[in-house]
């Protein structure tokens, strides 16, 4: 290739070069009017206040905020009892084996938990019906409140928490010689004799009140007229025995407590007091 040639593709190189430059710029001018300005001129358009009603769209001048706290659902309360409901109950001993285990049934829904215990229906007058005592209302009830209806109609009807001559004896043994280490009377009247045994496959825990007074070589000297007995197996997998100890040794201290105890008149309102403490 010769120079001359060179020359000349030099030259035209550098012309086209020149002739993309200017069309660059020119297009730069251009750009930020946008295409709208060549293809939609607004001169020939229609205002908007010569518009019919009808084209408008709905003014937002009555429009008023919502905050979004208030589009959450709110939770809901506690479920209550009525007819048609079922519940899982399962009574040792009574309604089912004694020393067995509660039958576990699993929803065919799917979406919902497995039922622990027999399904027994609340009965179209709110009522449940169960072995050995009398129907229970349960009409409006949480099922927290149902459980302790029930516990309370059969202490109260049917004592079936009792153990036979044997079992009384290897317990009575268990708990003096707890009291031997030390009594278990805290003071103000309340006493919480507590032990391991045989005799019980799970946690147990029963209360007992002597307005007279008993001799329990308590820590300030003074008669007890409290008791609350807590026993649990050897091996407890719950592992519940200290907390429980530890609860109603709390609940003992409390100012309020002996007096109440001493009025008690029904289950019933010693179970309210120990939900009120939460315990």
């Amino acid at each position: 290739m010769t120079a001359n040639r060179l020359r000349v593709i030099s030259k035209a190189i550098r012309g086209s070069v020149r002739v993309l430059t200017v069309l660059g710029a020119a297009l730069g001018a251009i750009g930020p009017i946008g295409c709208a300005a060549l293809t939609n001129p607004v001169a020939d358009g229609v205002p908007v206040r010569r518009l019919p009603p009808e084209v408008l769209g709905e003014s937002r001048e009555s429009f008023q905020s919502v905050p979004l706290t208030d589009l959450t659902p709110r939770p809901a309360g506690d479920y209550r009892l009525a007819a048609g409901d079922v519940l899982g109950v399962f009574i040792e001993g009574v309604l089912g084996e004694q020393n067995g285990q509660p039958p576990v049934r699993i929803s065919e829904q799917g979406n919902l938990p497995p039922a622990i215990g027999y399904p027994i229906p609340v009965r179209e007058n709110g009522t449940l019906s169960l072995p050995l005592i009398d129907p229970i209302s349960m009409d409006g009830l949480t099922l927290d409140e149902a459980q302790a209806k029930i516990i309370q109609a059969y202490l109260e009807q049917r004592k079936i928490l009792k153990l036979d001559e044997k079992s009384e004896g290897m317990l009575f043994k268990m708990l003096k010689r707890r009291e031997n280490l030390g009594s278990t009377g805290i003071g103000r009247g309340i006493a919480i004799p507590h032990c391991r045994s045989l005799v019980v496959n799970r946690l147990r825990v029963a209360f007992g009140r002597k307005k007279a007074g008993v001799d329990f070589k308590a820590i300030d000297d003074k008669p007890v007229n409290f008791f609350f007995l807590i026993v649990a197996p050897p091996l407890e997998v719950s592992n519940q025995y200290l907390p429980v100890l530890g609860k109603i040794a709390q609940f003992s201290k409390e100012a309020d407590v002996p007096a109440r105890l001493l009025e008690l008149a029904t289950p019933g309102e010693f179970m309210a007091i120990l939900e009120e403490k939460r315990v």
